[in-house]
């Protein structure tokens, strides 16, 4: 399993670090996962497969399979733009980024149209 995890790491140009905090573990319990050092546990591999856009399933078959597509990898890379977008901000506006997605994925389709025109006229040009 560790391999599988590392081999579609590899195919999302994701690092550890940035599966890490993905996931919300350390890069160097990835490299435990990955190493076979650490159980994976269910919830965690749930995590880790929705991340990577995987179904869970391919986790535990043989090295040899794979189902890398095109919406995959374009997945995939705005997954890794968020990533470095976040590390990138100043705290304060990370912690404010937090709230507002947060609360744009709990929010239904009225809620969402509200939230945007809260926010967007306030943003800079």
């Amino acid at each position: 399993m560790g391999r599988n995890i590392r081999r579609f790491r590899h195919e999302s140009l994701m690092t550890q670090k940035d599966l890490g905090v993905l996931v919300g573990v350390t890069t160097q319990q990835i490299q435990k996962y990955e190493m076979g050092h650490d159980r994976v546990s269910a919830s965690r591999l749930w995590d880790i497969s929705t991340i990577l856009n995987i179904k869970i399933e391919l986790f535990f078959a043989e090295s040899d399979a794979s189902e890398t597509t095109e919406t995959h990898n374009q997945a995939t890379d705005r997954v890794i733009e968020l990533v470095k977008l976040y590390q990138a901000m100043p705290k304060h506006v990370a912690a404010t980024f937090l709230k507002i997605l947060r609360n744009t994925a709990e929010a239904d389709a009225s809620g969402i149209e509200a939230l945007s025109k809260a926010i967007v006229p306030r943003l800079p040009s």
